[in-house]
């Protein structure tokens, strides 16, 4: 009697296709993308809007600071003072003494204040949170609080200060509102910055402004 024939089924499992992610939130967004740029060697921008800072475009990559031209020294002499205060915060911390470093950039429209900064932005891996003294409706109140809450590690750049110097008409609010006094307490005030600020402003034939350059105030005073 012929043995009774046994039969297999062979299937095919087939998986079913895994759950889309639901996208990034707009700030986990940004979180993301900036940390991406951290790995790609750029530099962020940031513009202060209201009460905060943001992302001024996407991250532009880093300026090599062979590409601006300043005279003999000054580039090396502020690269190496900028090197050791970032690594001497303990030091300052130890004895009390505020953290911060600031450096006055001065001369003709167009000579490279600003296009340094971005190079040593670059050279230290740092941002740069940019405020432009001269923008309408900014008071001494704002530009503290601006200077307050700067992303950390990040220079802030401080624009056209001769604003600060200027006779406005406070019923014009298309003007700037910082006072002298609103500028140095910004700097060195008691809830002044952390950290480094570069504060440019053009040449008028003057030169820079003593008060602005004190010691205390301005690590270097240099022209472009």
């Amino acid at each position: 009697m012929p043995a009774p024939e046994s039969t297999a089924t062979v299937g095919t499992a087939t998986k079913s296709a895994p759950p889309s992610l639901p996208s990034l939130s707009p700030p986990l967004s940004q979180a993301h993308q900036f940390a991406l740029s951290k790995q790609e060697l750029t530099t962020t921008i940031f513009s202060n809007w209201g009460t905060e800072w943001r992302p001024f475009g996407p991250p532009r990559r880093r300026r090599p600071l062979h590409s601006v031209v300043l005279a003999d020294g000054i580039a090396e002499h502020v690269i190496a003072d900028t090197r050791e205060f970032v690594e001497s915060s303990q030091w300052y911390i130890d004895r009390g003494i505020p953290y911060r470093r600031g450096y006055l950039l001065h001369g003709p429209p167009g000579s490279g204040k600003s296009s340094f900064v971005a190079a040593l932005a670059g050279e230290l891996g740092y941002d740069i949170c940019m405020l432009n003294l001269s923008e309408a409706g900014l008071t001494d109140d704002r530009l503290a609080h601006a200077l307050t809450h700067a992303p950390p590690q990040s220079l802030v750049l401080l624009e056209d200060i001769d604003a600060a110097f200027v006779e406005r008409d406070v019923k014009d609010r298309r003007e700037s509102f910082v006072t002298f006094s609103g500028l140095l307490n910004a700097i060195d005030g008691v809830a002044a910055v952390r950290e480094i600020v570069a504060r440019s402003r053009d040449d008028n034939g003057k030169g820079p402004l003593p008060t602005a350059c004190r010691p205390c105030r301005a690590r270097s005073a240099f022209s472009s």
